[in-house]
């Protein structure tokens, strides 16, 4: 994410003072129950290599504040109005949607209003019940929570990642929170997945920051926590963090004179905020109890504006950097993007109950969707650093005794990703499917990286030749025979790997791949969706002038293919056309290449 730098005027003014006249939905100076179990510590720890100091996206040297506007008064940069979770136990949704519309702010763009992203509809997309508690319609993708009872960073990334209508993200107009004054009330499965319908934003990747902070705060001493750079960075290239926190409303712990808060002891986290700056000079002064130094962090919370709701009633607050609970499970949410109705995700897994170590290699298979299908992507959960090799096989047969030798797996890629988290990972050359099944095969070739899965008590299967296969295999070393992932207790872990392809049903496509000289001619490599008779022309090109031509005429098939031309004679460079046989009309751009 590039940041741009941007004057804090009068929009932002307007912006950040309309929090307090947003009531449609939201009744103000609502106490929140801290005793609500807002935020559900992961039962799960991501693995840093290197605790505090994995490397982030931005070096250059840190501001000594950032993220407000101290002469127009506190106008936080990049953050849309304050809202008000009210009596719920629901500060992880509204944590994480503040992180994406800032996202959203950062990337620029014109906004008429500021984006509003609906957190009632990621609520009941994560709680296993319909209708009522007796309703467990949403077992498979939900928690086992009610709507009200609280969630962490690995329900939002089962939300966000999902491509079924119980995923998203919306806008909140398509799913408003009307709840602030009243507990969130069951509902059925089917008004969400309906609901779901209105999907107004896709997400990318959310990293992982700082996990488990245990390890690494010096109670003793009160030293200066080592993720504080970390998070700083993760401000300036997401517009914001998610993290979790011990809050409680004591006049022990909270200074309602200067909005300020500040808790020496480790206690449990209860309550999830998104920090959005810092100030390092903010004076130690300011807090009830005196931390260590100064600093702190300006956070935003989800309990409204007005009275005693913050930093002058904006329903921002101050942190002491030496809060001993504030940094820990803190994530970034990155590429918010508007959705796009021809994606499909491929999955099996649809929430986040484990992880599984000790394979070298993952084959996930899936059956095509469409007519014609292109594989864009393959999305992770990681839970460790890791450096991942990508295979695709178009043409996937299932049940062969060992998928590897028995299928063409395209080596597509190596990619490296520095933080534990969900990642989106593009595919440098896109692959069209040309299969009834398709499959991803995934490496993990440093140290002993872990997946995230999903427990299911059934493994996936794809059916062939009217019998029945294994979707999900894993290889635990190099030669070892591949198995399906099962458990000593029965259940199947299936890897939080997902295949992001684009349906081209609705629409011709035609791409020139490229183009090579091989032996005596020339092997071009043309994509289509198309299914006609074509004139495939090849020029080479000396001085700016057309030295030689050579041109066939071929039959295009629906698929990916490679056609062979006669040789040119050398050229400074060269270039391939694709033009209708009657009309000489390119049906293509040209493909270029230099003689090298």
């Amino acid at each position: 994410m590039i940041v741009k730098k941007r004057k804090t005027g009068a929009f932002l003014l307007a912006l950040f003072m309309a929090a307090a006249s947003v009531q449609w939905c939201f009744a103000e100076d609502v106490e929140p129950l801290c005793s609500a179990p807002g935020w559900v510590k992961p039962d799960i720890t991501p693995t840093f290599s290197e605790p505090g100091r994995s490397p982030m996206l931005r070096s250059e040297p840190l501001p000594s504040a950032y993220g407000f506007s101290i002469d127009e008064g506190l106008v936080p940069s990049h953050q849309t109005p304050v809202k008000n979770q009210g009596v719920n136990g629901v500060c992880w949704a509204f944590a994480t949607m503040a992180a994406a519309e800032a996202n959203l702010l950062l990337g620029g763009g014109e906004w008429e209003n500021p984006p509003d992203l609906s957190e009632t509809h990621m609520i009941y997309s994560c709680s296993k019940y319909g209708a009522s508690a007796n309703d467990v319609s949403n077992a498979e993708q939900g928690y086992n929570s009610r709507p009200r009872d609280g969630g962490n960073i690995y329900y939002a990334a089962a939300y966000l990642m999902r491509g079924t209508t119980l995923g998203g993200t919306l806008e909140e107009a398509s799913d408003p929170y009307c709840y602030a004054d009243k507990t969130l009330p069951y509902r059925a499965v089917e008004t969400t997945k309906a609901l779901g319908a209105e999907r107004a934003y896709s997400v990318e990747n959310i990293p992982i920051i700082v996990g488990d902070k245990d390890e690494r705060y010096d109670t003793a001493s009160g030293g200066f926590v080592s993720e504080t750079e970390e998070i700083k960075r993760a401000i300036l290239s997401y517009g914001a963090v998610v993290t979790s926190i011990y809050w409680l409303s004591s006049s022990d712990y909270y200074n309602s004179a200067t909005g300020a808060y500040y808790v020496p002891a480790m206690r449990d986290a209860n309550h999830a905020i998104s920090i959005v700056g810092w100030d390092d000079t903010y004076s130690a002064s300011s807090f009830r109890q005196t931390p260590p130094g100064d600093g702190a962090w300006l956070i935003k919370n989800s309990w409204g504006t007005g009275a005693d709701a913050g930093i002058d009633g904006s329903g921002y607050y101050w942190v002491s950097y030496y809060d001993g609970r504030i940094g820990e499970w803190t994530y970034a949410i990155d590429g918010v993007t508007p959705f796009r109705a021809e994606t499909i995700v491929h999955e099996y897994d649809y929430r986040v109950d484990g992880t599984a170590s000790g394979a070298i290699s993952y084959i996930i298979a899936f059956p095509r969707e469409t007519a014609s299908e292109r594989l864009d992507a393959v999305k992770v959960l990681l839970n460790s650093a890791a450096e991942l090799r990508i295979g695709v096989c178009p043409d996937y047969t299932p049940g062969l005794a060992d998928p590897l030798t028995g299928n063409h797996f395209l080596a597509k890629q190596t990619n490296r990703i520095g933080k534990p988290g969900f990642y989106t990972i593009p595919l440098t050359e896109p692959e069209l499917i040309t299969g009834d099944c398709f499959a991803v095969r995934l490496e993990l070739l440093s140290g002993t990286p872990e997946l995230y899965t999903y427990d299911r008590a059934s493994a996936p299967r794809l059916t062939a030749g009217g019998a029945a296969y294994d979707a999900v295999l894993y290889q635990r070393s190099a030669g070892d025979a591949w198995r399906p992932l099962i458990r000593s207790d029965g259940n199947f872990h299936t890897p939080c790997i997902k295949a992001v392809t684009t349906d081209l049903s609705n629409r011709e496509m035609l791409e020139i791949e490229g183009a090579a000289a091989d032996g005596d001619g020339l092997q071009v490599t043309v994509e289509t969706t198309m299914a006609k008779t074509v004139l495939l022309l090849a020029a080479a090109y000396r001085g700016g002038r057309v030295e030689a031509c050579a041109a066939r005429q071929v039959d295009l098939h629906a698929a990916r293919e490679v056609f062979a031309l006669p040789p040119l004679p050398a050229g400074e460079r060269y270039r391939v056309f694709v033009v209708d046989p009657t009309t000489h009309a390119p049906l293509a751009a040209w493909y270029e290449w230099t003689h090298d």
